[in-house]
């Protein structure tokens, strides 16, 4: 992620490829975002399981 925040941050305002870059970095960032949750969402799971009643 941060590598795509630095071509971004490169490129000029308003550009084609400026604009695909930030499309990238939103890509990333979404991933990142969905791995946090499921992981969240995994662990919680399981203390359900273990220790429902």
């Amino acid at each position: 992620m941060a590598k795509a925040g630095r071509r971004v941050s490169r490129r000029v305002k308003k550009s084609q490829r400026r604009k695909k870059a930030v499309r990238m970095l939103a890509i990333k960032h979404e991933k990142v975002a969905n791995q946090r949750k499921d992981l969240a969402h995994k662990l919680s799971r399981e203390l359900v399981k273990k220790y429902d009643l």
